[in-house]
């Protein structure tokens, strides 16, 4: 129960060291008088998290016009076959917030 006890304020104290550090950069943007603009890397790695989905970053810097799951990182594809209107992950049935006719527009806007 102590291991426990302990392991937990270890993890309260981390959390407090970066919510302070996180209040710290908006104060700083605040201050500055330039714009948020968030870090959308996370910790996805190749990966870049907006729109509900993960995209992957091309070899030229860009984004691929391909949208990923983000529990499984299998690729959305359309579906229906006949008539694509939505974007479904085939591992655990994950659906975009958004179709794939909006692919090009919201990849363009990262």
């Amino acid at each position: 129960m102590e291991d426990r006890t302990k392991k937990l304020e270890e993890e309260i104290r981390r959390l407090q060291e970066e919510n302070d550090s996180l209040r710290a950069e908006v104060h700083q943007w605040k201050d500055g008088g330039q714009p948020f603009v968030p870090d959308i890397t996370d910790d996805y790695g190749e990966f870049v998290s907006n729109h509900g989905v993960l995209w992957k970053r091309a070899a030229d810097g860009g984004l691929e016009k391909v949208v990923y799951c983000p529990e499984c990182r299998l690729v959305l594809l359309p579906l229906p076959p006949d008539n694509p209107s939505r974007l479904v992950c085939t591992g655990c049935q994950f659906k975009a917030p958004f179709g794939p006719a909006e692919i090009e527009r919201i990849s363009e806007g990262l």
